[in-house]
């Protein structure tokens, strides 16, 4: 049963011997009265009143009486109002609260990352580059849609930061490029950083051509810089680096046994420099099952249970059912991991995207198909047990500039090729991340539940102890036209529940006018404590409301209108009922 609208009380005022109320007063309120003023009462009675100009005192107190019965009955009109359930209607333009940004303390808790977020921000669009990127708060648009975890494009590579022998050999660093990406970090974000050695192993192999002793010494310094625990930190650091990756997709190199050794020694000289930070295995290429047969499982099986604290995939493809691939990897990697001693080891996906337009090799996708995937690529493997997912690549659009895939999963424009609206123009995914995590941020993750996971995926989970259900419906093999499905969901009680369509009613970002006015919602009222809707091609919210306080005020309220109003008439008429003194 669709809910909508919301009652909208309005002061009730006397014009030509009526009430009159706004337009959104519930009709049920709206009440003529004519018929009970002087000059209307001879249908009530035939008896002849007494005539008020023969006797001052009697005209007086029926005077007095009518306008305290008129002001009884306004009141027994409002408790009235107050007990009719709201009118229905959508609430096109209902807002919520802005969350803001990620608390530093709670960013840790957060799912919601992204590699990378960092781009110069929207609100420069069309204005003269600052004079100094100082003045630059390249994570402002990270912030406002609720980013909680950077995952840096520049890694700390030993290339970089110790590019020469005598570098190496005399123990200097060259920390500008690296400095400059971790200062810029706001510290209401947690950072995921690399630790990058490719140029530094032999091909086709992850043996180092260089000393392990200096390779172990240029970890500990870097871990060192970044770690915020006030020994030689790098000045200016907001935000400890506290989390690091050992190299990326290292299974293209082969040679998982060297690798295995290279996971090892980082590990130890990682915690060395920082007990309480933690060390991911590299990220495995989106290569799945096989791949990690391949390569990782001997990894796991040499190691044993130790120097890993977090296992890392990727993930890609279209926004038709591309995402549900992650289940069957998941399983398979959760399996590994448990036989080898890893059943305390969280499973990350810190690369994961589709994309919109048309990049070469991939056919065409609308900017609706890549927001709608959004929702779907974060809540299903959240839904499987995934700690933390971050979107890539980038937060605005460009990878390699050569209209690949990476260089259309952004969420804003950076101007290139043919069907770019224009750089800094934000996709309609920009806003679906901003409402997801407004949504969704603060959820108890371990209470998720997958009520249904067919072509209808249900999925219900608390936040501060009241149910959030996400669903959505695959129409993507149904024949056209397209119809809304009918869902039922067990409500578990009466109270309303809020539905926002997770993607902008638009087509197109460029199209938005105003975030709060963006998204389509509704207040759902179970029936019989089933919620029943119709579900489209967008996933849907549904948030509970928690309405127990405002109802008991409610009922208190219409308790104590009739005996105020009795109590307001019967003063009015005794005040009155004595002639006044001359």
């Amino acid at each position: 049963m669709w809910e909508q609208g919301r009652r909208s009380l309005e002061p009730v005022t006397l014009k030509n011997s009526r009430v009159e109320t706004g337009n959104q007063m519930n009709s049920s309120c709206f009440l003529h009265v004519h018929s009970i003023l002087p000059g209307s009462c001879s249908a009530l009675s035939t008896r002849k009143l007494p005539n008020p100009d023969e006797n001052p005192f009697i005209g007086e107190s029926i005077h007095t009486i009518m306008k305290g019965f008129i002001f009884a009955t306004l009141l027994f009109i409002l408790a009235g109002c107050l007990s009719q359930p709201p009118e229905m209607k959508p609430l096109e333009t209902e807002k919520r609260p802005e969350t803001g940004p990620i608390d530093s303390t709670d960013c840790s808790d957060s799912p919601f990352g992204f590699h990378t977020a960092r781009m110069i921000p929207t609100s420069l669009k069309g204005k003269p580059k600052p004079d100094s990127k100082d003045f630059i708060n390249f994570y402002e648009d990270a912030q406002y849609i609720g980013v909680a975890w950077e995952r840096p494009g520049l890694y700390c590579h030993w290339i970089i930061i110790q590019p020469e022998k005598d570098d190496i050999k005399n123990s200097i660093f060259h920390w500008e490029l690296n400095d400059d990406t971790y200062r810029s970090i706001p510290e209401t974000m947690c950072i995921l950083g690399n630790i990058g050695l490719p140029e530094r192993v032999y091909p086709n192999s992850w043996q180092l051509t260089e000393s392990e002793e200096d390779y172990i010494h240029f970890v500990k310094a870097v871990v060192e810089r970044y770690d915020g625990d006030g020994i030689d930190d790098m000045p200016g650091l907001q935000t400890p680096v506290l989390y690091w990756q050992v190299e990326n997709e290292p299974d293209p190199h082969g040679d998982w046994q060297e690798y295995a050794h290279i996971q090892e020694i980082t590990y130890k000289a990682v915690k060395e420099a920082c007990p309480d930070c933690t060390v991911l295995l590299g990220g495995m290429t989106g290569g799945g099952i096989p791949v990690f047969k391949k390569f990782y499982e001997p990894i796991l099986n040499k190691l044993q249970g130790e120097y890993i604290d977090i296992f890392d995939f990727h993930w890609y493809g279209n926004a038709f059912g591309d995402y549900r691939g992650v289940k069957p990897v998941y399983e398979v990697v959760r399996k590994g991991l448990d036989r080898n001693g890893f059943t305390e080891t969280e499973i990350w996906i810190t690369e994961m995207g589709t994309y919109s337009g048309s990049p070469l090799r991939w056919e065409e996708q609308t900017e609706k198909d890549q927001a709608r995937d959004v929702v779907k690529r974060y809540v299903y493997p959240l839904s499987l047990g995934i700690g933390k997912v971050f979107w890539a690549w980038g937060l605005q659009e460009g990878f390699k500039h050569d209209n690949g895939f990476f260089d259309h999963t952004g969420f804003v424009y950076d101007g290139e090729y043919p069907d770019d609206l224009g750089r800094g123009e934000k996709k309609l995914s920009y806003y679906t991340y901003k409402k997801m995590t407004e949504i969704l941020e603060g959820c108890d993750w371990d209470t998720i539940e997958t009520i249904s996971e067919d072509d209808l995926c249900i999925f219900k989970v608390l936040k501060d102890g009241k149910s959030v259900y996400i669903v959505w419906f695959d129409f993507f093999h149904l024949s056209y036209p397209f119809k809304e499905k009918e869902v039922s969901l067990p409500a578990g009680s009466d109270n309303k529940f809020r539905l926002t369509d997770a993607v902008p009613h638009v087509q197109q970002g460029v199209d938005i006018e105003s975030y709060e006015t963006a998204f389509t919602t509704f207040i759902v009222q179970p029936e019989d404590e089933t919620l029943t809707f119709f579900i489209g091609k967008n996933p849907v919210y549904l948030e509970e409301i928690d309405n127990s306080n405002f109802q008991l005020l409610l009922n208190y309220i219409k308790m104590i209108l009739p005996f105020l109003a009795l109590l307001v008439f019967f003063s009015f008429n005794l005040q009155n009922s004595f002639p006044k003194k001359v």
